[in-house]
């Protein structure tokens, strides 16, 4: 963590497992952004390695975060690439 003026920045990097119709497992890095009153917003990158419906394949995304002071989250995730069954894929063709 590193203190910017008002804000409070922060590198989290991580793993997720995924159980169900969405199988597999995630690595990430989020950098975020904590202001005075707990609100945040920030971004990550998150790589997911595994199963869907029956294809196997990577996923590349881009994820928007905020947090609003009441511990509210909203994320959204854009695919940027991935790659499906051996077949690579520079857009959001893959799982």
């Amino acid at each position: 963590q590193q203190q910017l003026g008002a804000l409070l920045y922060l590198r989290q990097d991580g793993t997720a497992a995924f159980d169900g119709d969405l199988a597999g497992t995630t690595e990430f890095v989020l950098h975020a952004f904590l202001r005075a009153d707990y609100s945040s917003f920030g971004w990550a990158i998150e790589s997911f390695t595994g199963s869907w419906q029956g294809r196997s394949g990577t996923m590349l995304m881009l994820e928007e975060a905020t947090g609003g002071a009441d511990g509210s989250v909203r994320i959204e995730a854009t695919v940027v690439g991935g790659q499906q069954d051996g077949v690579g894929h520079g857009d959001s063709r893959g799982l």
